[in-house]
């Protein structure tokens, strides 16, 4: 089970609207120029990309084999330690440079997709606080 924020993200949002809609000081959607349905693609896009981001920690095959091609790649010029080695941090500079590729591409794609009203209606149904009295 995992415990990121993220990976629920998108059903907090709904789940809050859904429960608190109509309630006295509540946003509501037509303040702020849009449908519950354009908030309901917006979060289920914005939760894929969120996703996509998850997959990635948790499939490392790509990060596998950029990793051991370098060392594999080196062993066939000189087979030492020192050439293990220096192929191992290749590797690693390798992943690392991957990983940050991965991140801003993600970041890109919130970025492109970001609607300023949309934004500013979640933030306004997450600071919502429940009247429990």
């Amino acid at each position: 089970m995992e415990t990121k924020a993220t990976i629920d993200w998108e059903h907090t949002l709904i789940n809050k609207i859904e429960n608190n809609n109509g309630k006295h000081g509540f946003p509501s959607v037509e303040d702020f120029g849009i449908t519950i349905e354009d908030v309901k693609d917006y979060a289920y896009d914005k939760q894929r990309i969120f996703d996509r981001e998850e997959e990635r920690k948790k499939k490392l095959v790509v990060p596998g084999i950029i990793l051991v091609m370098p060392p594999i790649v080196l062993s066939a010029f000189r087979n030492d330690t020192l050439t293990l080695l220096f192929g191992v941090v290749i590797g690693l500079l390798l992943v690392f440079i991957y990983n940050a590729i991965m991140k801003a591409i993600d970041n890109m794609d919130i970025r492109k997709m970001r609607r300023d009203e949309i934004e500013e209606y979640i933030t306004a149904v997450m600071d919502y606080k429940e009247d429990l009295a």
